[in-house]
C-alpha cells in the first residue's frame, strides 16, 4: 500500500503527474494506491472517481498538527507501507505522520524548481526550506527528480537518495502527429503550456523564438497556451 501525499489546491502539472502516477499503479496492480490531499478540488474528485481511499486533511480549516493526525489515522486504517508526499507542507507533515504512524518508508518526488526563492529577507519561508531539506535528508528514503536539471541540482544535496524518473504523458492508442517536413517559406510551430507564472519563464520562451526568428532568420511561430496573472505582460512582450 502506497500513500500519496499532495496538496490539490491547483490544477496543475504536478496534480497532473499525481493523477497519472496513481492511476498507473491501479493498473499495474503490484501496489495498491490510496491518498491524502490538503484541498478539495479537481484533483480529489479525479481521485475519487477512480474508485480509490482518499481523504481531505483540509489545510483551510485545520491546524497542521490535525493534518497530522488525519494522515496518521489514514496510515493506520489502510495499512500504508510506503508514504510518496509531493510539495513542501506535505513533504514535512507528511513525513512527520509517516514516522508518527510507523510507516517504514517514505519518498519525495520534486515537480520543479521553488516557484520563490528563500531568503533571511523572509526568515518564515527560509526555515521552511532548511527544515524540509533535514526532512529529506533524515527522514526520508529517496528523492525523486523528473528532469535532468532538477537531477543534477538535487544529487549534490542528497548524493546517495536521487534518483530521475522524467515526467511523461499519456497519449493514447493513437501515435502523435509528426511536424511536416520543413519547406522553403513554411513555418516551424512551437506550443509552450503552462501557466503565466514567474516561474514558468514565458518571457523566455518569446525572447528565444523572436531571436530565431529576427537573428537567425528562421521560419519559427511560437505560441503560448495558458492563463495567469502574467497574461497581459507576456502580450506586451510578444507583440
Amino acid at each position: 500500500m502506497v500513500t500519496h501525499i499532495v496538496s490539490g489546491d491547483l490544477w496543475a502539472g504536478a496534480e497532473a503527474q499525481v493523477l497519472q502516477l496513481i492511476s498507473g499503479l491501479l493498473r499495474n496492480g503490484r501496489l495498491v494506491p490510496t491518498a491524502v490531499v490538503f484541498n478539495e478540488g479537481v484533483l480529489f474528485d479525479r481521485l475519487s472517481a477512480l474508485g480509490i481511499p482518499v481523504e481531505v486533511a483540509d489545510e483551510t480549516t485545520m491546524s497542521p498538527l490535525r493534518q497530522i493526525g488525519v494522515m496518521r489515522r489514514h496510515f493506520v486504517a489502510n495499512r500504508t507501507r510506503i508514504v510518496h508526499t509531493h510539495g513542501f507542507k506535505e513533504n514535512i507533515l507528511g513525513t512527520i505522520a509517516q514516522h508518527v504512524a510507523r510507516v517504514p518508508k517514505s519518498l519525495r518526488t520534486v515537480h520543479g524548481n521553488p516557484e520563490i526563492l528563500a531568503n533571511w529577507g523572509d526568515p518564515t519561508r527560509k526555515l521552511v526550506q532548511i527544515f524540509d531539506a533535514l526532512i529529506a535528508r533524515l527522514g526520508q528514503d529517496a528523492v525523486v527528480a523528473v528532469s535532468r536539471q532538477l537531477a543534477q541540482t538535487l544529487i549534490e544535496q542528497y548524493p546517495s537518495k536521487t534518483i530521475r524518473i522524467s515526467n511523461f504523458i499519456e497519449v493514447g492508442t493513437k501515435p502523435p502527429e509528426l511536424p511536416p517536413t520543413r519547406t522553403s517559406g513554411s513555418d516551424y510551430r512551437v506550443a509552450l503550456v503552462g501557466r503565466l507564472v514567474p516561474v514558468k519563464r514565458i518571457d523566455l520562451f518569446i525572447e528565444t523564438v523572436a531571436q530565431l526568428r529576427d537573428l537567425h532568420k528562421l521560419p519559427v511561430r511560437g505560441i503560448v497556451f495558458g492563463d495567469g496573472p502574467l497574461l497581459n505582460e507576456m502580450r506586451v512582450l510578444a507583440d
